[in-house]
Formats: C-alpha cells, sequence, structure tokens
C-alpha cells in the first residue's frame, strides 16, 4: 500500500523552516560576533597628515594617513603622498605604503593603545609623469610602525581619534 502525503501538509514546509530560521538571526547590536561591543578604535581613521614627516614635503601636493583597527585586532596603515607634477624626483608620482602584521589592543583605564608584533611594509607608485617611474607593490623597509604603547583619546561624538606619542601622533577623522 502506497502512502501518500497531503499537498496541504508539504506546502507548509517552506513556511516553517522560515519561522525556524528566524530565531538564527545575527546580533546586529555588536559586530564582533563574540557578544562584546566593538571597541571605539574599531574602524578606519583618516588625516591629511604626512607619515613620517613632521609636515609636509615642499615637492608634495598632498597626504593621505589611514589607520585601520578591524574588529579581529588586525592593525594596518596606509600612508599616501602625491608630488607635484614637475618635481625632480617622481613626477606626479602617487607612493603608497602599506605597513600590516601587527595587532592591537586597549587599555580604557590608561587611554593607551598596545600594537604588537612585527610589522611588514610594502610601496607602490603610480600615475607617474614618467613612466619609468611607476613600481609595482614591493617590500620596503621605508616606513614602520614600532610595537609599543601609544597614550590615545576619542572625542565624545567618537569622530576623532587623537593620538598623543609616538610615530602615530596627530589627529585622525572617522
Amino acid at each position: 500500500m502506497k502512502s501518500h502525503q497531503s499537498p496541504i501538509k508539504l506546502s507548509f514546509l517552506p513556511l516553517i523552516a522560515l519561522i525556524a530560521l528566524g530565531g538564527c538571526k545575527k546580533d546586529e547590536t555588536t559586530e564582533t560576533g563574540t557578544g562584546a561591543t566593538p571597541d571605539p578604535l574599531t574602524g578606519d581613521w583618516g588625516s591629511d597628515i604626512c607619515f613620517g614627516s613632521a609636515q609636509k614635503p615642499a615637492d608634495v601636493e598632498s597626504c593621505k594617513t589611514t589607520l585601520s583597527f578591524s574588529k579581529d585586532l588586525d592593525f594596518t596603515l596606509e600612508a599616501e603622498w602625491v608630488n607635484l607634477a614637475a618635481t625632480p624626483e617622481y613626477p606626479g608620482c602617487t607612493t603608497k605604503k602599506r605597513v600590516t602584521g601587527q595587532k592591537w589592543a586597549t587599555d580604557h583605564a590608561t587611554n593607551t593603545l598596545t600594537l604588537s608584533g612585527e610589522s611588514r611594509a610594502t610601496m607602490e607608485r603610480t600615475k607617474c609623469v614618467n613612466e619609468k617611474d611607476n613600481l609595482q607593490t614591493a617590500p620596503t623597509q621605508d616606513i614602520a610602525v614600532a610595537a609599543g604603547k601609544y597614550k590615545y583619546s576619542v572625542d565624545d561624538d567618537g569622530d576623532t581619534l587623537n593620538i598623543d606619542s609616538g610615530p602615530l601622533r596627530g589627529a585622525y577623522k572617522r
């Protein structure tokens, strides 16, 4: 004897599956996946600082420095310099240097940012007036961020990060 399933009962299966999956919704109040509230530093912070220079060099048109603090506690620094179009060295070039390989942590009681691990750096040059000056991404030792402790603060709006010490010193905006 054959068993017959009622077509009405089978039509409810997708609805039952949807209801069951509704209970598996990700908690959108946290980004870490751990149940913890994300640290105020998490995200990207930018500035027009010429990283590694006390002031913008005369032959540089603009600079941009971005600090990235990932939810996985990876720290990345990207420094971009755009040279003026008629400079004697690397005219018109956009030079990007990137530092990776470090982890970050914060101590809110002392407003201390700690970077740990050994950094790795790369450099590339693009958009140069002289094609021969372009450089594909390659390892470099021209830029680094030392592991260590740095004093910082975040303004009340959470839009400005001030790092008060070390090579990252400066104000960065979200």
